[in-house]
């Protein structure tokens, strides 16, 4: 197995949307899943007060296909947005 085969996220400004979100703002994150990986889906875990919840990602259509943050044009990338906690 070769880690660069398999799904990928960081905190880096390549998987998430803003690095300094307000209070109320939605944040998009991103998730690189190689072709190879032979993904069906794609969900992403949360945790808020102290409560996990998952929800499923969808393809990012825009960045599908391009060569981002030096990645090759055979990922998918899949998107999930995020509103930031409130309280």
């Amino acid at each position: 197995m070769r880690l660069f085969d398999q799904p990928h996220h960081d905190g880096s400004p390549v998987y998430v949307g803003s690095q300094n979100p307000s209070l109320g703002e939605t944040v998009t994150v991103w998730v690189r899943v190689p072709t190879a990986a032979n993904v069906d889906a794609v969900h992403v875990r949360t945790v808020a007060d102290g409560e996990p919840a998952s929800a499923a990602a969808r393809v990012d259509s825009e960045r599908t296909g391009r060569s981002i943050g030096g990645y090759g044009r055979d990922d998918v990338w899949c998107a999930r947005r995020w509103r930031c906690a409130t309280r």
